[in-house]
């Protein structure tokens, strides 16, 4: 019997793999390493007709370091990432649905090894979604993201950039408006002139918001880019340049945490 079932293995295998490679692959998130095991960079494989990033292909050199392995099953979002320009290593965030069904804000650091998850970020109310991050150089993560869906909202929070170890992690500090009353979306996270800018899609006029976060001393750097799919830009554009005459401005200064 044993003689018999090796074969039909191998055509249930290779059927397997012909499957994966021919049908609708669309992505995987995972880490990079060097030979001497050393980070090297976050690499997401898309094909131009992904419905999900989060599709697994047994791409990554090992299990450990692929991200978020369940994230097709739930539906999560498209993710972004950013590097500590401290430590050279990334942060990846998007959004999740928890088990109520209600989308947060999920963010992961790898800490040269494994990923490890920080305790997702949003608000109550109302699906969080369309993340982005930075780390600055003193070493605070800063997400943004869209809360709500029919009159979107653009909040932000902080972290340390200091990756937790199991034991304790400090926490978000409390979300605050970016611009209170002011509905937009689709922000992201710049750096112009020496100051944190968040750029949104805003509803009326201007279209493209430009909003400076009361920081002073920040630089324009990320640590190192990850490695952009073959034939693909590296990732979304933001939703504008944040030149030009007519752009709507405001100041926002973070909450303290509780």
């Amino acid at each position: 019997m044993s003689v018999l079932r090796k074969p039909a293995l191998f055509v249930l295998a290779g059927a397997a793999l012909w499957a994966a490679a021919s049908g609708p692959a669309v992505a995987e998130v995972f880490a990079l390493v060097n030979p001497d095991g050393s980070y090297a960079a976050t690499r997401i494989v898309r094909t131009p007709d992904s419905r999900s990033p989060w599709t697994p292909l047994g791409l990554a050199e090992s299990r450990r370091l692929v991200l978020n392995p369940g994230g097709e099953r739930r539906g999560d979002g498209s993710p972004v990432i950013a590097h500590n320009p401290a430590t050279g290593l990334p942060f990846v965030s998007w959004s999740t649905a928890s088990p109520t069904g209600k989308r947060d804000v999920q963010v992961a650091a790898f800490d040269g090894t494994e990923w490890v998850l920080l305790p997702p970020v949003g608000l109550a109310g109302g699906d969080d979604l369309d993340p982005d991050l930075l780390v600055l150089p003193n070493g605070i993560l800063v997400v943004v993201w869209t809360h709500g869906r029919n009159n979107p909202t653009i909040w932000i929070s902080m972290h340390s950039s200091v990756i937790p170890d199991g034991r304790s992690d400090p926490g978000w500090m409390r979300p605050v408006p970016v611009a209170p009353e002011i509905r937009a979306h689709s922000p992201r996270l710049v750096i112009q002139d020496g100051l944190l800018v968040v750029e949104s899609v805003g509803r009326g006029r201007p279209a493209i918001r430009s909003d400076v976060i009361s920081f002073s001393g920040v630089t324009a750097t990320d640590g190192p880019m990850p490695l952009p799919p073959s034939g693909f830009p590296a990732g979304p554009t933001s939703p504008g340049s944040g030149q030009g005459a007519g752009q709507g401005q405001s100041g926002s200064t973070p909450g303290e945490g509780h």
